[in-house]
């Protein structure tokens, strides 16, 4: 939910306050921390790209999972009907592979039982699903735009869910809406092979994780260091992503003025965005709303 709202409305999950999948996972009694305060739907006065594309003649519609009969092959459900060269397709994702599965705990389970539950392998990237790792963030982004860009080119550009609102605005020769896709940055220059770099990139995440049993955390990316806060105790990790992509080697301590920094700009950023935290549980308090 948060990763397709930030792709509607060109805002971080934390500035819309809709940081956890729709209806959200139960409080557990062994938790330090209540879950930061969310909401349960996008709010009505939020304009998505679905409904800027209105505004210029497109028609939208929204899918769920497929589930169907026949695989719902676009480029293939476009080829048939002569429209795959004046057609944009953007495929991505919106986490890694799950490799610990949603509310699983327990031992001595049948190995067919174990296969089904941890699906995927995301290595040579720590983590999965659920995780602030690479593992659980890091994911393909594949654009088709004929004419436009070269065929199987490649980029190290680095992108994020709200920066699809902006660049397909940009790539349909529409105007920018900074005040709505406000988190958001296109990515046509990295797109046409010219120097990009969007600036640094956000992660907040103010619940426990179903996936793997993650406590609430943050992080931010920043050229090629990246660093890691764990809210239940403050502690943090950093890593040098262009060296390390497993993120094995933890520089918080051996570089401590590149930590402070990062960890300053995730703390601001923050504040910008007015993100809810967590917070401790004690005999009397209650869960957020």
């Amino acid at each position: 939910s948060p990763s397709r709202a930030s792709i509607l409305t060109g805002k971080y999950p934390a500035r819309t306050n809709l940081t956890e999948w729709l209806g959200g996972r139960p409080e557990r009694d062994y938790e330090k921390l209540h879950h930061g305060e969310k909401l349960t739907a996008l709010h009505d006065e939020e304009q998505t790209l679905a409904e800027t594309l209105h505004q210029h003649g497109y028609a939208t519609a929204n899918y769920g999972k497929a589930h169907l009969n026949k695989d719902p092959r676009t480029y293939g459900k476009l080829k048939e009907l002569g429209l795959e060269k004046n057609s944009i397709i953007v495929f991505t994702s919106d986490n890694g592979g799950m490799a610990a599965s949603n509310q699983y705990r327990g031992i001595n389970h049948p190995r067919a039982t174990l296969n089904s539950r941890f699906a995927s392998s995301n290595l040579p990237l720590r983590g999965a699903k659920g995780w602030n790792y690479e593992g659980g963030i890091r994911v393909p982004v594949i654009v088709h735009w004929p004419g436009e860009i070269q065929p199987n080119s490649t980029s190290h550009a680095i992108v994020t869910g709200t920066d699809h609102y902006p660049n397909l605005l940009e790539m349909l020769s529409l105007p920018a809406l900074p005040d709505l896709h406000v988190d958001g940055r296109s990515f046509v220059p990295a797109l046409k092979a010219e120097d990009y770099d969007r600036g640094p990139i956000y992660w907040h995440f103010p619940h426990y994780s179903n996936h793997g049993f993650q406590s609430p955390g943050g992080a931010v990316r920043c050229g090629r260091y990246k660093l890691l806060e764990y809210y239940e105790n403050g502690t943090v990790q950093l890593f040098d992503l262009e060296n390390d992509i497993g993120e094995q080697n933890d520089l918080a301590k051996s570089k401590p003025e590149i930590t402070q920094k990062l960890k300053k700009m995730l703390h601001d950023w923050r504040d910008k965005v007015d993100a809810k935290m967590p917070y401790p549980k004690t005999a009397t308090s209650k869960p957020a709303p």
